[in-house]
């Protein structure tokens, strides 16, 4: 027979006097005796000890917010250290767009905050705030015509363009003019020319062709992705990104055809090119 070994239980057992009928139901007194088990008494574990919580200390770099923090170090709202190679002005709202006047010496910033969509114009020299422009539910998308004259900005959800004429001291006209174009409008580009505006949707994949003095629409195009950015390249090539996709249009500017979709699986977002137009930068957002 195979020996089962187990652990071994112990119970105190107690026997009754059968004159002991505290807790004996009548019924069994004068039977036989009856077994109780007594619970255990309790234990006295002394005060309580204190133990420290064993944490590792995760060091300072943890403990930094985004902006401009005690010692110096700059944070975006994403965690990516900054290491400014100028000065900086720090501004209300979430900065998405900027774009440089090439003569007043002034920058156009839009900010394109949850609850607050602004336009700002900021002085280079003085590096103060000389315009702050309301701009509604406007989103991202700035374009400045070749002589510099007039700034285009996206309204966003409210489906136009508007056209601020550029005042002496680089600041704009808010009684612009509006463009409207319908959809949800964000990456802008001009022609050399500045004779066309080309105007990405960030609701559907297009990309909308205007005829930037008159406003009038002249054709449209679909894209592989909803544009967040649109760039014009001396070449006669338009590139589209599409920030919740994984790819980038190039579109022929001539006749508005596809030419090709260049795929980057990282979520496409702003565009650049190099002076001679032959290579295209794009940050990844993801």
């Amino acid at each position: 027979m195979k020996r089962v070994v187990g652990p071994l239980c112990l119970l105190l057992l107690l026997g009754c006097d059968e004159s002991d009928t505290g807790d004996v139901p009548a019924a069994r007194r004068g039977g036989p005796p009856v077994l109780r088990v007594n619970p255990p008494a309790p234990v006295d574990a002394g005060p309580a000890i204190e133990r420290p919580l064993c944490v590792p200390d995760p060091g300072p770099a943890t403990r930094l917010i985004p902006g401009v923090n005690a010692d110096g170090t700059r944070l975006t709202v994403g965690a990516r250290g900054l290491t400014p190679a100028g000065p900086n002005t720090l501004i209300e709202g979430f900065p998405s767009d900027v774009l440089l006047h090439p003569r007043h010496g002034v920058a156009y910033v839009t900010s394109t905050s949850r609850d607050d969509r602004r336009l700002y114009v900021l002085d280079l020299e003085s590096q103060e705030v000389i315009q702050d422009l309301d701009r509604g539910e406007a989103f991202r998308g700035l374009a400045l015509s070749p002589g510099g004259d007039t700034l285009y900005a996206s309204a966003g959800i409210a489906g136009r363009v508007d056209a601020y004429p550029v005042l002496d001291d680089g600041t704009v006209d808010p009684e612009g003019r509006a463009i409207d174009t319908g959809g949800y409008v964000s990456g802008l580009a001009l022609s050399a020319d500045g004779g066309t505006l080309w105007v990405g949707l960030f609701d559907e994949p297009t990309l909308i062709e205007l005829d930037a003095r008159t406003g009038a629409e002249r054709r449209r195009v679909s894209t592989f992705g909803p544009v967040w950015e649109v760039i014009a390249l001396a070449g006669g090539t338009l590139w589209a990104s599409d920030i919740g996709g994984d790819g980038v249009t190039v579109i022929d500017a001539a006749d508005l055809s596809v030419r090709e979709e260049i795929v980057i699986p990282s979520g496409p977002a702003g565009l650049a090119a190099s002076a001679d137009g032959r290579t295209v930068y794009s940050a990844l957002s993801a």
